[in-house]
Formats: structure tokens, C-alpha cells, sequence
């Protein structure tokens, strides 16, 4: 039994060792050959009726950026912060559905629905913007949309200056 837990906190400290050292590599990286997500950026418009107009940001570091300006519950600027566990999640995902293999726009032929805007930008520049109106794009990006408008529920913010 103790050979098993002294096994488990080597490979334990092993792994802490190596992830230190993966962000030790990154540091040392010239910014624009640096392969990871910067940040993810969500953006909702109006539509004739009350669709919710908001957008939220959500960094690497772990700061979260909400603006309410319609339909929604707060309405203004707030900031807050939220676990880096679920940012690398939600980069994971981002990686997952293939977010730059989407086209640049989905639309059809029917008016007033709303249109929602997702951003993806990497440290090395590259940056990405999907535009998806009436839910046309596909349910990869849906799914997407969901899991970065769900943030708003997991975001500690800061208390708000009235």
C-alpha cells in the first residue's frame, strides 16, 4: 500500500513538473509561433422582438468581460472572474468542434431573427469570427455558442458600483 501512494505522489509531482515546464515552453515562445487561445468572444444581436443583445469575453487568464444591452437581466459592463479548469475546457472544445474549419457566415432567407457572433483569438494573431444567423450554422457551433453564453452562470463577478 505504500508503494502505491509513494508511486502516485511521484507521478503526481512528475505531471506538476511537466505541466510547469509546458508553460515554461510557452513563456519562452515568441508570441507568433504561440499555438494556444487567447481569448473566446460571444456577441448576440437584436432581432424586431426580444432577442437578448449582450456579448461576453472570456480570457486565458481567466477574466471574464460581460456587456448587457437588451433583453437581458443586467444591462451595462461587468467584469469578473471564473476557474481556468473551464476556460481549458472550453478552449478544449473550441479545438474539438473545429472552429476554424467553419465557414465565415450562415445564413438563410428569412428576417428577423437574431444573429450571433463567436470570436476565437489565438496569442500568435490569428483570430476567427463566425457570424450565425437564425441558428443556420451547424450544431457544432450551436453547441459552442450554448457553452460560452453558459459562463455568464459560472463567472464569480465583481461586486457592481452604483
Amino acid at each position: 500500500m505504500k508503494f502505491i501512494v509513494l508511486l502516485y505522489t511521484f507521478l503526481f509531482s512528475f505531471n506538476l513538473a511537466a505541466a510547469e515546464s509546458k508553460d515554461q515552453l510557452f513563456s519562452k515562445m515568441n508570441p507568433k509561433d504561440d499555438p494556444r487561445i487567447k481569448q473566446v468572444k460571444l456577441e448576440t444581436s437584436g432581432c424586431f422582438g426580444s432577442c437578448p443583445i449582450y456579448s461576453i469575453i472570456i480570457s486565458a487568464d481567466g477574466t471574464v468581460e460581460y456587456t448587457g444591452t437588451g433583453f437581458v437581466e443586467f444591462k451595462g459592463t461587468r467584469k469578473g472572474v471564473i476557474n481556468k479548469w473551464y476556460v481549458e475546457q472550453l478552449f478544449d472544445f473550441v479545438d474539438d468542434v473545429k472552429f476554424f474549419d467553419f465557414r465565415d457566415k450562415y445564413t438563410t432567407d428569412i428576417t428577423d431573427n437574431a444573429t450571433t457572433y463567436t470570436t476565437v483569438t489565438m496569442f500568435n494573431g490569428k483570430t476567427k469570427t463566425v457570424e450565425n444567423y437564425a441558428n443556420t450554422a451547424p450544431v457544432r457551433l450551436w453547441a459552442l455558442e450554448e457553452l460560452i453564453s453558459g459562463f455568464q452562470n459560472k463567472t464569480k463577478w465583481e461586486k457592481v458600483k452604483k
